[in-house]
C-alpha cells in the first residue's frame, strides 16, 4: 500500500472466502504523519558470491541519500551504510548467518527525515 496524503484514513476490508463475499468496516485506523515514506525493501542474494547481498528499495520521496542499519540481531542493528542509490550491494557476510535490516530517509547531515523502514531479514 502506498499512501501519498497526510492525516486520518479509515480502512475497510473485501474478503471472499468460498465464493461467498464479506465486507468489513472500520478496521484499522492508519494515522499518516508527514515525513518521507520508505517503499518496500527487497534482498537479492548474488547468485555466485553467496557472501553478497543487494539490497535495493522502492522509491518515494526526494529524501537525498538513505542510512542502511544492518547486523545479526533484530534488536542489535551495529552496522550502518549510507546510500545515495536505490541499490547497494553489502559484501563479506556471513554465509548461514540471518542478517536484519533497517532504512531511514536522512538528510546530507545524516539526520532523518522521516520513518525508518520495518526491520527486513535475510539468511545468506
Amino acid at each position: 500500500m502506498l499512501i501519498d496524503t497526510q492525516g486520518t484514513l479509515q480502512v475497510g476490508v473485501d474478503l471472499i472466502v468460498l465464493g461467498q463475499t464479506r465486507s468489513y468496516t472500520g478496521v484499522a485506523t492508519l494515522v499518516v504523519e508527514a515525513g518521507i515514506a520508505i517503499g518496500k525493501i527487497r534482498l537479492y542474494s548474488d547468485s555466485i558470491d553467496k557472501s553478497k547481498l543487494n539490497v535495493t528499495r522502492e522509491t518515494i520521496g526526494t529524501s537525498p541519500q538513505y542510512k542502511i542499519d544492518y547486523g545479526t540481531s533484530q534488536n542489535n542493528l551495529n552496522l550502518t551504510t549510507t546510500v545515495q542509490t536505490n541499490e547497494i550491494i553489502i559484501n563479506n557476510l556471513n554465509i548461514g548467518d540471518t542478517y536484519f535490516f533497517q532504512i531511514t530517509p536522512v538528510d546530507n547531515s545524516g539526520n532523518p527525515l522521516g520513518t525508518p523502514s520495518e526491520i527486513t531479514q535475510a539468511k545468506i
